[in-house]
């Protein structure tokens, strides 16, 4: 099961779909990267939520939200569009706070 990384989700249920960074059972570099949420927020062009697990008490994620149609593959591949630059700037969130631990190199 996935440790710690970032994930692209979509919620039928919700009409969203999910970009985030994922911590499982680190609550520590949560932590560090909370401290710097200023820092982190600007590297990202849109607001970020900051979300405890509600399945996992050890769980977090640092993303947001882009609404989709349900059943519309156009408006899929729109937000597959919106997504790709978020996607961007949090890998590049990851690379400077957490190399070590989101990437195996």
């Amino acid at each position: 099961m996935l440790e710690n990384g970032i994930s692209l989700d979509f919620s039928v249920g919700d009409s969203r779909l999910r970009i985030n960074i994922y911590i499982r059972n680190n609550l520590g570099l949560y932590g560090y990267l909370e401290r710097n949420k200023e820092d982190i927020q600007s590297m990202v062009s849109v607001p970020l939520q900051w979300m405890a697990g509600t399945r996992n008490p050890n769980t977090r994620r640092i993303g947001c939200l882009v609404p989709v149609t349900i059943g519309d593959e156009e408006s899929y591949q729109d937000a597959i569009d919106a997504s790709l630059p978020i996607i961007m700037e949090l890998i590049a969130v990851c690379e400077k706070y957490g190399k070590n631990v989101f990437f195996n190199r």
